[in-house]
Formats: C-alpha cells, sequence, structure tokens
C-alpha cells in the first residue's frame, strides 16, 4: 500500500512561498522591461526576456495550483473519513497497491468512490451517513461516479466488496419498502435492478482499468 502523510498547514506555507516567488519574478520582469524602455532599448538581442520570464513565472503558479489541488483533495478525503488526521494536525491517507493514481482528478474520484461505498452501504443497513447525504443523493453521486474516470469505478468496487455486488441491491430493495395501513408499498419501484445495473457497469470499468494496468 500507498500512504501519504501530510501536514495541510505546513505545506501550504510552502505553496504561499511559491505563488510569492511568482509574483516577485513578475514584478522584476516588468521593472526591468520598463527601464529598458526608459534607456532606449539599449540591449539588443534579448526580445525574448520578458515572455521568457512571464512563462516562467505561470508555470510556477501552475506547479503550485497542482500542489494545492492535491492538499485540498487530501483534506477533503480526511473530511470524509477517508484519511485520518493525529493529534498534530498531520493527515495519513492509505491507497491500495492495485490502485493508480496520476492526477489530482483521479485522487478525488477514488476518494469519492470509497465514500459513496461507504454510505451506500450505511444507508441500505438502515444507518445514516456522517455526511447527512440521502439514499438520492448518493445514488446519483454513483451514477456520476460510473460515467467519469475508473479510479471511481475501482475504489466502488472495493469498497462495497463482492458481496455488497450481490447483496447491496437485495438490502435496497428493503430500505425502500414501507409499511402503510394498504399493506407494504415500495416507495422507488425497481431500485434494486437500478442499484444492480449501476454496480455492475462499476464493476465492468473497474476490470477494464485492471486489465489495462496488467498489460
Amino acid at each position: 500500500m500507498a500512504t501519504i502523510f501530510l501536514d495541510p498547514e505546513k505545506l501550504q506555507v510552502q505553496i504561499d512561498k511559491l505563488f510569492s516567488v511568482a509574483d516577485s519574478c513578475d514584478d522584476a520582469r516588468r521593472s526591468i522591461d520598463q527601464r529598458s524602455e526608459e534607456l532606449g532599448d539599449p540591449y539588443e538581442g534579448i526580445d525574448f526576456f520578458p515572455l521568457s520570464a512571464s512563462n516562467a513565472a505561470n508555470n510556477l503558479r501552475v506547479c503550485a495550483e497542482d500542489v494545492r489541488g492535491v492538499k485540498d483533495t487530501i483534506v477533503e478525503l480526511n473530511e470524509n473519513g477517508v484519511a485520518a488526521m493525529d493529534a498534530e494536525g498531520v493527515i495519513t491517507c492509505t491507497i491500495p497497491d492495485d490502485v493508480t493514481i496520476e492526477s489530482v482528478r483521479q485522487l478525488a474520484d477514488w476518494g469519492q468512490g470509497v465514500v459513496d461505498g461507504r454510505e451506500l452501504e450505511e444507508l441500505v443497513g438502515g444507518g445514516v451517513p456522517g455526511s447527512g447525504r440521502s439514499y438520492e443523493e448518493v445514488l446519483a453521486s454513483v451514477r456520476a461516479g460510473v460515467e467519469g474516470d475508473p479510479a471511481y469505478a475501482q475504489a466502488l468496487v472495493d469498497q462495497v466488496g463482492g458481496e455488497g455486488l450481490t447483496g447491496l441491491p437485495l438490502e435496497a430493495e428493503d430500505y425502500v419498502t414501507r409499511d402503510s395501513a394498504y399493506g407494504q408499498v415500495e416507495e422507488r419501484p425497481g431500485a434494486g435492478a437500478e442499484l444492480a445495473g449501476l454496480l455492475g457497469r462499476a464493476l465492468a470499468s473497474a476490470s477494464r482499468r485492471g486489465g489495462g494496468q496488467g498489460a
């Protein structure tokens, strides 16, 4: 397993420094460009400098944005219960060996898959997830997730397991069935079949991803 240790506050300090360096580079570029113009541009052959300096500063900002994106995603995973924070504010996030994360978006999708799988299990089991989301809200997230990056599907399938893939649809049927004066009523007809279809698509997506990684 791969384990990420992150101190969000300390990392944010370093991110701020990167943005500060980029801003300082822009200030210096403008100052040099202005002074050169005041002197009649005495140095020939350095027309490339303003653009090159600006590109370098922007590249640094892009790097800082990427790092901030990873930080924010891991903080969100902690808030969702996927990662844990210790007393000193350090977050620990563990990712299984068979999961490949190549971007901030994939990290977020993987984390959302874990959260959705966990809350789906809680809801059909009669519990209430910490997020307060309803069954319909979690199902909408699952529907959107299986249409996105396979990292989400893999996380969802790993979370519910083989038993959940077959058992959750049956539990969903019970979950949406209510007793009334006229007998039992399904508040969401076809809920089991709907969930089975979504989980089947998630399994297919996860299987394709695993097959591609092994090729």
